[in-house]
């Protein structure tokens, strides 16, 4: 090693380059540091990753395990709101990293330096595609070279297709700020006595019939930008005089929500098998009529306006939902089909399991003699194929029998005339080629109904308080450890009460923090009363929440565990 200084060259020994790098990291480490990444490597002198490190072992690589690796950036960037440009491949190290078992187990034969240069290959593959690729391509269009991108979609990186849609969307607005809004009136006084067994009762069927004849144009506002943003209607609840519309609007998607896992509306339906989905809801099969047909098109109107605003909607509709929503036909595949219905697929499976005309005889004796007729997930029989119900299951037509049921639960699951139906209403209000053509059904789905999960330590971190509260406050903390203290569900019951909405949107990154945050605590309004008597107060148009300087922590948390216990209460302030 050569050493230059003062325009004299010395010639350095290992021993000799040893103990200088370890006096400079005495007097100055961070040069240290930068001298090794310099050279490409970390400080456990590991290669930190190069793309041309990464051709040395290019066909080694399987589509599988790009996936499960494209599956930990993604994770890494969403649990430090970051973009993936800001996700250093030398920070991966086996030890520390975190990962599904899944994703682990398929990289698990992989070194720190070989996954490092495949990330970077990685980044500079969405680089690319981001940048130079995406911006020239119609993905409404039947261009190849839009079929191909949509192919690799899962190659992608989530952060740069969330990132990029947002831009999309605020350059496809419609509706300027003097433009008036179109008023919805709802009445949620007359609304506790009714039974909500009609369908003109429901918020959703009234603001149908408000908006129907609107043009989708006044529904194209931009992403939310500030604490009381733009909403794409304005919503009216008769009797409250507030200002803002953002509490009012959350309320009533809030409502829509509670009306579409109801029973009234001739939309959805609940999962009704033994498989891993309930509580999860689908489209109801059955025939489109006009009615339907008008209010299919209304609820994909509803999810884009949603998605401008920036408000997560809990819908908890099924995976197959999605994927027919996004992917398109024929994604519903077999193993679907047997965790959708677990009894339905032990029954096709021990009729494909019977090799002999002899047990296949008992089967069907056992079975009062089927013929090829199947129930309809709406409890209807229907014909599988014409004249069904006048032939009757045998040893040879047994797996024509097996197909035909299969391919009448994937019709009924796609549903495509409604499904289709559905997407008409997205398109008038989102970029829907662009999302179909990078985004995965999860990653929509995410987009539209965001995560039940709520970061406290996040939220607290971007919490304002107003002058004459600290965050050093004695109540102030107690608030903060109740909150910590409640269950997940009591927690999202919480933030309800406080902004009117379940589910409050995760950050891209640090420095874009999207509508309602951030939460704002003030103190009560009667500050010269008994504190103690005060109950919290919230104003969930700004997302405040006004907290009396209770004396003890069992006081704070008996006043919140009490403002959960309002927050469905619609006469509750």
């Amino acid at each position: 090693m050569l050493l230059i200084k003062d325009d004299i060259v010395d010639l350095l020994t290992l021993e000799d380059a040893t103990d200088l790098v370890l006096q400079l990291a005495k007097d100055d480490p961070i040069s240290v540091i930068r001298g090794f990444q310099a050279c490409n490597y970390d400080c456990d002198m590991k290669s930190m990753g190069t793309v041309g490190g990464s051709e040395d072992s290019f066909t080694t690589w399987s589509i599988k395990e790009d996936l499960a690796l494209v599956n930990v950036v993604n994770d890494t960037c969403l649990r430090f709101n970051q973009k993936y440009q800001d996700i250093q491949p030398c920070e991966f190290l086996w030890e520390v990293c975190e990962m599904n078992a899944y994703d682990r187990s398929i990289l698990e034969k992989k070194s720190e330096e070989n996954i490092r240069s495949r990330i970077c290959f990685l980044i500079a593959l969405n680089n690319v595609v981001w940048s130079e690729i995406v911006p020239l391509i119609d993905f409404d269009s039947n261009q190849v070279l839009a079929k191909e991108l949509s192919a690799i979609k899962k190659l992608f990186f989530t952060s740069w297709k969330m990132s990029l849609l947002d831009m999309i969307i605020d350059g496809t607005v419609q509706k300027n700020e003097d433009q008036l809004g179109v008023t919805v009136t709802v009445n949620p006084i007359d609304d506790l006595a009714k039974s909500n067994e009609n369908l003109s009762s429901t918020w959703f069927f009234q603001s149908y019939q408000i908006l129907c004849e609107t043009n989708s144009s006044n529904f194209c506002t931009q992403m939310p930008h500030s604490d009381d943003p733009q909403f794409p209607i304005l919503v009216k609840m008769v009797g409250e005089e507030v200002q803002g519309n953002s509490g009012s609007f959350r309320q009533f998607l809030a409502r829509i929500i509670e009306e579409i896992h109801g029973t009234t509306l001739p939309l959805f339906m609940p999962y009704m098998c033994n498989g891993p989905f309930k509580g999860m809801y689908q489209v109801q099969p059955g025939p489109l009529n006009i009615l339907t047909e008008k209010l299919f098109v209304y609820f994909g109107q509803l999810l884009g306006m949603a998605v401008r605003s920036g408000i997560p909607l809990p819908i908890g509709m099924m995976p197959h939902f999605w994927k027919v929503l996004v992917d398109g036909d024929h994604v519903i595949t077999d193993s679907y089909l047997a965790s959708y219905d677990p009894d339905l697929h032990q029954y096709l499976q021990e009729i494909q399991s019977l090799a002999c005309q002899d047990s296949f005889a008992t089967f069907l004796e056992q079975n009062q003699f089927p013929n090829f007729v199947w129930q309809s997930i709406a409890g209807e029989e229907v014909e599988l194929i014409k004249g069904g119900r006048d032939i009757l299951l045998d040893f040879n037509n047994r797996l024509d029998y097996v197909d035909s049921i299969k391919a009448f639960r994937r019709n009924e699951l796609e549903c495509k005339e409604k499904v289709n139906c559905i997407l008409a209403g997205l398109y008038t209000i989102l970029p829907m080629g662009y999302i179909r053509g990078v985004f995965t059904s999860k990653e929509f789905q995410t987009k539209v109904c965001g995560s039940s999960d709520i970061d406290l330590h996040l939220l607290k971190k971007h919490t304002m308080y107003q002058v004459g509260i600290s965050q050093d406050d004695r109540h102030i903390q107690d608030f903060w450890a109740v909150l910590f203290s409640l269950t997940p569900e009591q927690l999202t019951t919480f933030i309800k009460f406080a902004c009117n909405q379940e589910r409050i949107p995760k950050p891209r990154d640090a420095n874009c923090l999207p509508p309602p945050y951030p939460m704002k605590i003030a103190p009560a309004d009667a500050r010269e009363e008994a504190q103690d008597n005060l109950l919290i107060r919230a104003e969930t148009c700004i997302f405040m929440v006004k907290i009396p300087r209770y004396s003890s922590y069992d006081i704070m948390r008996e006043k919140i565990l009490y403002s959960i216990q309002s927050a469905e209460d619609p006469l509750s302030g």
